[in-house]
């Protein structure tokens, strides 16, 4: 049916009584006089009407102008209508770029605060679906700035784009996009929790790389047992995670990646090889709590000369060591630097001797010899010996005797090139006959390491050490 150029206030009864009838706005109608705020809700009742706007070149301009010269009640209450109505707008307006390019984007530069109509749009799930799987609709919303906004922090629109294989393929060529998805934790979420949306970042070179250098999705990774099992099994994704520090830094501190890690040893070598990488995550409280107590990852560590040298320089490596059974067995059986079995003096000393019991009878491996402070010397006496070069003494040995001259409190001591300086708390050796270990692992080397003796266990005359010897790497 043809309309003529009037005013569509004068046939606005016939209008409502056409469209109710089924009558559909024709091809030819001049939608400049039609549309107004009242005739659109009509329109958007009828798939005839619908089909022929969304085909109409000449309908564009005039439908958008209409609504935006709306107040805000009403292009909510046309948002409302026009969204609700199911298939027919989303299977012909949206797949037509007129929904998408002018509800989407056509209020960019008006007022954010009245985007009711991008908000009910991309809350509907079948709406977003259509939007999904049509390219040029996706392409108008990537290209508003504001509609990623709303996309990004909308869940109905990030759940089920996750779901999309095609969209999610088209999303990680969009870095803008990308780049507001990433810095909304629930959509992060489910990109990442999804197994669709995460083989197609992590299959895209500049997505995975996007993602691991923002903190707020790497956390997220790191925080999800298979995301970061996806990424570790993988040896070409782990290197790329390796070279990036925020990555390794984010993956490494959290509790959930490290403890699923350590148990990948193939990953494990990987890191070792590692140079820059496994030099950062040895500052890693987490990452080294669960490396110095599993035997795997200590070994591997530990084998490494220059990365043994890099946990010994680390305080808090040291204080772990201390701590883990794994750890010291591991340095015991590696060789460890010792004072050899001597049979003269050599490099050993002391503060005072008695004439036939000089300080290298304490190591020369014969329990009926030992070193015997000079008469009365009772108090802050000491043992020393110089290993020539910097040595780490992680422990000593001392072998106890039952009378009072056996050595009470302790401290192990190393010469800085000015001081002696203490390398450990004061420590009690027991009055026993029984070789004793005291833990050192302090962070520093040294060539020349001391036992500080302040007392004895009471006797006026001596002090005696049968057996003394350092453990160093």
């Amino acid at each position: 049916m043809w309309w003529p150029n009037r005013k569509s206030e004068d046939y606005r009864d016939l209008i409502k009584l056409h469209i109710e009838a089924g009558v559909p706005v024709s091809s030819d109608t001049n939608w400049e006089n039609f549309i107004n705020s009242d005739n659109i809700l009509y329109i958007a009742n009828t798939k005839a009407s619908m089909e022929v706007l969304a085909n109409s070149e000449e309908a564009k301009d005039p439908i958008t102008d209409t609504v935006k010269s709306m107040n805000s009640i009403s292009r909510r209450e046309v948002a409302r209508n026009v969204i609700g109505f199911d298939s027919l707008l989303y299977n012909t307006i949206i797949q037509k770029n007129m929904a998408v390019g002018k509800y989407i984007s056509g209020y960019a530069n008006i007022d954010p605060r009245n985007f009711v109509d991008v908000d009910a749009l991309l809350n509907n799930e079948s709406a977003v679906n259509v939007i999904l799987d049509n390219e040029l609709s996706l392409r108008v919303l990537t290209d508003s700035e504001v509609a990623r906004s709303v996309a990004s922090n909308t869940s109905t629109f990030t759940i089920n784009l996750a779901y999309h294989e095609d969209a999610m393929y088209y999303i990680v060529e969009k870095p803008v996009f990308l780049s507001d998805l990433i810095e909304v934790p629930a959509a992060c979420e489910h990109l990442i929790d999804t197994d669709i949306s995460r083989a197609i970042i992590y299959g895209n070179e500049s997505a995975f790389y996007l993602f691991i250098t923002n903190n707020i999705p790497m956390g997220i990774i790191a925080s999800y047992s298979q995301p970061g099992q996806d990424i570790f099994e993988n040896p070409i994704l782990l290197e790329k995670l390796l070279d990036t520090p925020t990555g390794r830094t984010a993956a490494f501190s959290t509790g959930t990646f490290v403890g699923n890690f350590i148990y990948h040893h193939p990953a494990v070598d990987q890191l070792v090889d590692h140079e820059f990488a496994v030099s950062s995550v040895i500052s890693i409280d987490t990452m080294m709590s669960a490396v110095i107590y599993d035997t795997y990852c200590f070994d591997k560590f530990a084998e490494d000369s220059s990365i043994l040298d890099m946990m010994i320089a680390n305080q808090n490596c040291n204080d772990l060591i201390k701590d883990s059974t794994v750890a010291m067995d591991k340095l015991y059986a590696m060789s460890p630097t010792t004072v050899p079995v001597l049979s003269e003096p050599e490099n050993s000393s002391a503060s005072s001797y008695q004439d036939t019991k000089p300080a290298y009878l304490a190591f020369n491996d014969n329990s009926g010899d030992w070193w015997e402070t000079d008469g009365g010397n009772t108090t802050d006496e000491w043992i020393a010996y110089d290993f020539s070069t910097n040595v780490w003494c992680f422990a000593i040995k001392i072998l106890g005797v039952t009378t009072t001259a056996c050595p009470q409190n302790c401290k192990v001591q190393f010469h800085n090139g000015s001081n002696w300086v203490d390398a450990t708390d004061t420590f009690t050796v027991s009055r026993e006959a029984t070789l004793q270990e005291f833990t050192v692992c302090h962070p520093i080397k040294s060539n020349h390491w001391r036992l500080f003796i302040l007392n004895n266990y009471g006797s006026s005359l001596r002090i005696e050490v049968p057996r003394l010897q350092f453990y160093c790497q």
